[in-house]
């Protein structure tokens, strides 16, 4: 397992018993540097990390050793803006592109495909996205300062949403980390604080 140690600058791996491996990255080593990493995915025999602080995706193999990085901080595309949260399917990164407001896509070699979305209230745009997961071949994305989730196709074409800001069962207050798996939606409301579990069109299951 590979943990993005945001505070401390750096990745740390462990074994699934929770024994520790190794650990790369610091704040302050050009090879290895982060600067708030927040996310990671482990796809085949690649690491891509999400680093916020520097608006850009780095890629590493299994042991840490940097192989590729791409995004940097800009207003439009190609860049990125602080970006929070990502997923993988197709050989493409989905990113939650915060400050920009908006998701855009990368194919895993670095080259930009495409963005969705763009900072206002109505279905399709975003306020500060957080967060996103894929299952089934829907993008689930936490809409964090719009108290929402939003669903799109794989193509950035808006399905629905949900949620409203309120410490009520149906509502949210600033939901910030989704995962999805098995037509299940779970999301991180973290002003409540609880975790609520959705179907992927949005009814409530449990909190």
């Amino acid at each position: 397992a590979y943990i993005p140690d945001t505070y401390n600058n750096r990745i740390q791996a462990f074994a699934l018993n929770g024994s520790y491996l190794f650990e790369f990255g610091n704040r302050w080593d050009k090879t290895y540097s982060f600067k708030l990493p927040t996310d990671i995915i482990a796809s085949e025999d690649k690491l891509y990390v999400l680093d916020k602080g520097n608006s850009m995706v780095k890629v590493f193999n299994l042991s840490g050793a940097p192989l590729l990085s791409f995004g940097g901080k800009a207003k439009s595309s190609p860049g990125l803006w602080h970006p929070q949260g990502f997923d993988i399917i197709d050989n493409k990164l989905y990113i939650a592109d915060t400050y920009n407001h908006r998701v855009v896509i990368y194919d895993i070699n670095s080259t930009f495909f495409k963005s969705f979305g763009m900072k206002g209230k109505g279905p399709g745009n975003f306020r500060t996205p957080t967060d996103l997961a894929i299952d089934n071949n829907f993008v689930y994305v936490v809409d964090t300062q719009n108290q929402r989730v939003q669903k799109f196709d794989l193509d950035g074409n808006y399905i629905a949403h949900w949620g409203t800001y309120t410490s009520r069962e149906e509502g949210f207050r600033f939901p910030f980390g989704i995962a999805a798996i098995n037509s299940l939606v779970y999301v991180s409301d973290s002003n409540n604080p609880r975790i609520k579990v959705y179907t992927d069109n949005g009814p409530l299951l449990d909190i």
